[in-house]
């Protein structure tokens, strides 16, 4: 995917997948949501995913669905 598809993309969807941060713990940014899916399209596996973005698989498997 071209860098300009991909921004394209992120324009589109980061309002909706975009969360606010907590006194606990900062949102996910919605750039790295749709990274991830994206690296997820090409057959890695959630744990290799969660090695390369630093998202831990349970995060991943919950904000999949919503991208």
């Amino acid at each position: 995917m071209s860098p300009e598809c991909f921004d394209t993309l992120h324009d589109l969807i980061a309002n909706a997948v975009q969360r606010s941060d907590t006194l606990m713990r900062d949102a996910i940014p919605s750039r790295i949501k749709l990274e991830v899916t994206s690296f997820l399209a090409t057959g890695n596996s959630y744990r290799n995913l969660q090695h390369l973005f630093w998202v831990s698989k349970a995060a991943i498997s919950k904000f999949i669905p919503e991208v």
